[in-house]
């Protein structure tokens, strides 16, 4: 192993600010979480120029990317999404189904990063969205967070302990995986898939101090992006008479045991396109729709994403 470790740690608060020790280590690919010091500058008729510098409010926000693999990232999962069911699929060892839909309250973590020389210890995070990426360009699935942080603080450098065999194997876009839209498979039309949730983390700072110590989320928007061909019209026509649609993306990986195998699914019950699912001519390229979608709550699912993993976590 190299002695110049890097990573990325992560824990669930108990109290929203107080930092925690990591739960688990992340095989993140990169991260770009920016601490400012909100410093203030006062302006007046004194001088052209500031004369004093002022503490403001601390904040760190930035992204996290990483490969989807079935361990580990639940815990960002259930940080971005809030509502976890977990059942038990039996089995030796036993295979776990992790259900994350989307609540009202967000818990909050310590993100631990590792960087070489220090670890830097940011309190208080939350994620404010969660885009997860399948491309047959890219074959493996990816994962962007975007973080919300409070407090950032120095430790010693940790001692990082990643997740390892069939449960840290990446999942791939390519087939085996199945993807279905408006109750058909879409496999063989499908370039690219991008799915959103953004929580729309407010301003958490409070008189109290310089750091953010609340949990607070305010509205939801659930999104996508599909790049597809274009044999025939069919999600034209959907487009044009503004019908729903339900989306399925569903990948496996290697066997747990019995019939249980390692999965990552993601549901979009009732999502609309929104605009431009329109097939543009270019010369005698290939004709492509890029098309952006919409998801609202479906009143029979009473959810309008939900993330589903199989693994061995008993919990999360």
């Amino acid at each position: 192993m190299s002695t110049k470790v890097r990573y990325l740690g992560v824990g669930e608060e108990t109290t929203p600010g107080t930092p925690v020790a990591a739960a688990a280590y992340l095989p993140i690919i990169s991260e770009s979480i920016r601490p400012s010091q909100g410093w203030v500058f006062p302006e007046t008729v004194e001088d052209r120029g500031a004369k004093r510098a002022i503490l403001g409010r601390f904040g760190s926000v930035g992204d996290v990317r990483m490969n989807v693999i079935p361990l580990a990232l639940t815990k960002l999962l259930k940080w971005a999404f809030g509502g976890l069911t977990t059942t038990s699929l039996g089995g030796t060892p036993a295979a776990y189904k992790h259900e994350f839909k989307p609540a009202d309250v967000l818990k909050t973590f310590t993100a631990r990063i590792g960087a070489e020389e220090a670890e830097r210890v940011i309190a208080g995070c939350m994620i404010n969205s969660l885009e997860l990426a399948m491309a047959v360009a890219d074959v493996i699935c990816g994962v962007s967070i975007g973080v919300d942080g409070g407090e950032e603080t120095k430790a010693t450098i940790g001692t990082p302990t990643f997740p390892s065999g069939d449960g840290a194997k990446e999942f791939s876009f390519l087939a085996p995986a199945a993807l279905t839209w408006g109750g058909t498979s879409k496999v063989a039309i499908v370039e690219a898939l991008r799915a959103r949730l953004i929580n729309t983390i407010p301003d958490r700072w409070t008189a109290e101090g310089r750091f953010k110590k609340r949990a607070k989320v305010a509205k939801r928007e659930v999104t996508a992006d599909l790049d597809l061909l274009f044999p025939d019209t069919t999600e034209y026509d959907r487009f044009l008479a503004g019908t729903s649609m339900a989306i399925q993306f569903k990948a496996e990986g290697a066997t747990i045991s019995g019939t249980n195998k390692y999965t990552f699914q993601i549901d979009v019950p009732q999502c609309y396109y929104q605009e431009d699912t329109a097939p543009h001519i270019d010369r005698r390229e290939e004709l492509k729709l890029t098309a952006p979608v919409r998801a609202v709550v479906d009143p029979t699912a009473g959810y309008d994403i939900m993330a589903t993993i199989i693994n061995t976590e008993s919990t999360i």
